[in-house]
């Protein structure tokens, strides 16, 4: 899909309409909805990390849009957002954007962690982790396109391409320390149940 494209595809799930702007050498779109605001990249779907569908007779590459959920402002989502696009794409030969990676220190990367005074901003998250989409409830939102009908940039010849949702959570040095020792399975699993507070980057 081109970014018109994405974004229309977008519009389908998102709970609200996204108003979207350059940012960092991608396009975020952003709305606030219920008390929280959402970031979403919609032309990330073109950085290849080398992921592919297992077992296909056609070659299919697997492609992302990436979205982080915050309660409040919007604004430091974006930011930190656009650092996790940043790091990805400079390192897409050994950093695959799936469920399970994790990017270490991306809150200092992103400058969040001081307003624009310098001051604290209160923000206690540090790090950022790549998990399955849970905000919908169900299955992830994805999109088949199928070789040789492949629109938009980072095409690879010969090549289908399903495009998925990819969440961006925030965690604090002791959910990271945690994920590290037990996997990422149960801490979902609390995030899920509402036990773990995940879109309040000040718990």
């Amino acid at each position: 899909m081109n970014r018109s494209e994405t974004e229309y595809w977008l519009d389908d799930f998102m709970p609200a309409k996204l108003s979207v702007h350059p940012a960092g050498g991608v396009h975020i779109g952003v709305a606030e909805f219920s008390g929280q605001s959402i970031a979403c990249t919609t032309d990330f779907a073109r950085v290849d990390t080398g992921l592919q569908v297992d077992g296909e007779s056609t070659p299919t590459d697997v492609r992302s849009e990436l979205f982080t959920v915050i309660d409040g402002s919007v604004v430091p989502a974006v930011r930190v957002l656009g650092s996790a696009v940043d790091v990805l794409r400079k390192n897409a030969a050994v950093l695959p954007a799936e469920p399970g990676t994790m990017l270490p220190d991306l809150a200092s990367r992103s400058g969040v962690l001081v307003d624009q005074f310098g001051f604290d901003s209160g923000i206690s998250v540090l790090h950022g982790l790549l998990v399955p989409p849970f905000m919908w409830g169900g299955p992830v939102p994805q999109f088949t396109e199928e070789a040789g009908d492949v629109h938009g940039e980072g095409i690879t010849p010969g090549a289908g391409r399903l495009t998925v949702m990819l969440q961006l959570i925030m965690l604090t040095d002791k959910e990271r320390d945690r994920i590290m020792r037990e996997g990422m399975s149960r801490f979902l699993n609390e995030v899920q149940a509402e036990r773990i507070a995940v879109h309040n980057w000040r718990r």
